[in-house]
């Protein structure tokens, strides 16, 4: 995938394809935005798993990763997909959190190419299970 991607590094914590932003920078913004209510603390089998905004987890084909205190959970971003429009994916979105519960929306971290046809990022391209890496002397993620 890093050949499909230009070989651009990828930060989880901006929501754009950026360089220069340090997870440290990220982690205290996150932080700070965090509701004071609402918080989940136990799982509830059966029930759509929601992030701390209320909105359905769109991370499929998912990973998991943990970094410091953190873990971030991605995958593919299935939020226009109905089964009938043709969209396979809408890129790939990220959660993170503390506390295993409560996964704050990081936003798509890896966005999808709808102009471009030809692109494997296009909508109609069968993504399954994106491949993260973290660079720890960075301080960057990689895909």
């Amino acid at each position: 995938m890093i050949n499909m991607l230009n070989r651009r590094e990828m930060l989880l914590g901006s929501a754009l394809l950026t360089t220069g932003l340090r997870l440290s920078s990220f982690s205290e913004q996150r932080d700070s935005k965090r509701p004071a209510v609402g918080m989940l603390r136990c799982f509830k089998p059966g029930e759509i798993w929601l992030d701390t905004a209320g909105k359905p987890i769109q991370a499929h084909g998912a990973s998991i990763i943990k970094v410091g205190d953190l873990y971030y959970w991605y995958g593919e971003n299935k939020e226009r997909t109905d089964g009938v429009n043709g969209i396979w994916h809408w890129g790939v979105r990220c959660y993170s959190l503390r506390d295993l519960y409560n996964w704050d929306d990081v936003g798509i971290i890896i966005p999808p190419e709808p102009d471009n046809p030809s692109s494997p990022l296009h909508p109609n391209k069968g993504m399954d299970r994106p491949h993260i890496l973290y660079h720890a002397e960075s301080g960057h993620f990689v895909c």
